[in-house]
């Protein structure tokens, strides 16, 4: 079962497992590592008679070291319908990664201790029009941190609008 923790539980163990980060696994000699993967939540709401989405991430560390700050990168397309909606604010974007795909969202993601996990919030968005959409989310989106399997940071989930 794993354990969620607030911003200032994990920068008490972030302080507290810094010196893991680094320590090679007696059996090995190798340096122990984290692994992040991520799990995307998705929820939709009407108001007003608009559409929105509420985007949740959820990124664990299964790992054996303290993953460092990160960027959690998202994206959506519309399978059907569409068009995909813009951001509805001021976030840090880069270009596309996939073909009929929004901009990435970049979003901070907080140091996460071996064995636990953090929320990410999702960015906020323009109205939904009607159709069948794809969020993708990829923990480490920048890849800043080295991890035992670098090809598991990615997840999505899909949506219906009526």
């Amino acid at each position: 079962m794993r354990r969620r923790l607030h911003v200032p539980q994990l920068l008490a163990l972030t302080a507290i497992c810094l010196g893991l980060a680094a320590a090679p696994n007696p059996a090995t000699g190798t340096p122990e590592r984290p692994d992040l993967k991520v799990r995307v939540e998705l929820q939709k709401e009407q108001r007003l008679g608009k559409w929105y989405v509420r985007m949740r991430f959820t990124v664990f560390n299964d790992g054996l070291a303290l993953a460092g700050p990160s960027t959690l990168g998202t994206w959506w397309r519309a399978n059907a319908g569409g068009p995909c909606p813009a951001v509805d604010g001021v976030y840090d974007l880069a270009p596309p990664v996939e073909a009929g795909a929004t901009q990435v969202v970049k979003l901070v993601t907080p140091p996460i201790p071996p064995g636990l996990s953090v929320f990410v919030l999702g960015p906020n968005t323009k109205k939904w029009p009607p159709g069948r959409y794809t969020i993708t989310a990829r923990a480490d989106f920048l890849s800043v941190i080295v991890e035992t399997n670098e090809a598991n940071n990615q997840g999505s989930a899909a949506i219906s609008i009526p």
